[in-house]
């Protein structure tokens, strides 16, 4: 059985670092906002992978 506490430990840890060493390619954010551009509405979800650098870009483009 995985010891779910280490695993969190862990990646607390290194998320600070992988953060300063990750870019954000705003492309393909530009692309899907494009395509989505002029909907009435759209239903999103973060599956919690990352650091939600990509969740701040798309904020930026949708009136909440």
């Amino acid at each position: 059985m995985r010891d779910d506490r280490n695993t969190h430990e862990h990646f607390a840890k290194i998320a600070g670092a992988y953060s300063d060493v990750r870019t954000t390619d705003v492309e393909p954010v530009h692309y899907i906002c494009d395509r989505l551009d002029g909907l009435d509405s759209i239903n999103a979800a973060d599956v919690g992978c990352g650091d939600g650098r990509y969740d701040l870009l798309f904020s930026g483009f949708f009136r909440v």
